[in-house]
């Protein structure tokens, strides 16, 4: 549910001060490293694996002024499509996740290594973490805020209903998916949604009437 989405970012914010009460043996490192990705899932929708291959040069700063003339800062970030050697492109407001990206461009070696890298000997070694680790980490991160679920894909689907909740365009909301089809998107979480189908029902007409 959309209030179960904003515990799990609030939780998130807030894992590098309690990740010991969780794992006792865990690093700092680890602890930004896993709340970031967590929170990429939360605040742009994204698959498992483009997060977890993403790497740090494909997260760059932006900015754009509105008519009123206050300037809006967000990340653009670039997900290596699972389909093709493709990139597509969503944004995030740099408040929502600064600090850890701050974080890990400071400790890891360059910006070419994957977001995700895990740390062996001393060193950084640019290689992912395997998939399991981050899906084990997310089912426990929800248990801990009372959402009985497991893995990530639950994120992801409440990503897309909250933004066509808030009202979000159905192609946007596609786009940031990584859907090729609006059909798609429409299919998976509008389509048994009966508060949804209305809602882009009424945008639709509004639209035409406008037009």
């Amino acid at each position: 549910t959309e209030n179960e989405l904003e515990e799990l970012i609030d939780f998130m914010k807030h894992w590098p001060e309690v990740f010991k009460e969780h794992f006792p043996k865990s690093s700092e490192r680890y602890a930004y490293r896993n709340a970031l990705i967590v929170l990429l899932y939360c605040l742009s929708g994204a698959r498992a694996d483009e997060v977890i291959s993403l790497k740090m040069e494909h997260i760059k700063e932006s900015e754009y002024k509105d008519d009123n003339g206050t300037t809006h800062l967000f990340y653009t970030i670039a997900y290596h499509t699972t389909k093709g050697d493709k990139y597509r492109e969503v944004v995030v407001r740099r408040e929502e996740i600064e600090p850890f990206v701050n974080y890990m461009r400071a400790v890891l070696p360059d910006p070419s290594y994957v977001l995700s890298s895990t740390y062996a000997n001393g060193a950084y070694t640019n290689k992912k973490m395997p998939d399991v680790d981050m899906w084990k980490f997310t089912t426990h991160a929800l248990k801990a805020i009372g959402v009985n679920k497991s893995g990530r894909h639950i994120i992801r689907r409440g990503y897309a209903t909250k933004e066509l909740s808030d009202g979000k365009d159905l192609a946007i909301v596609a786009m940031e998916l990584g859907h090729t089809s609006t059909n798609t998107t429409f299919s998976a979480y509008v389509k048994n949604n009966p508060e949804l189908m209305m809602r882009q029902k009424v945008k639709g007409f509004k639209t035409s009437v406008t037009e």
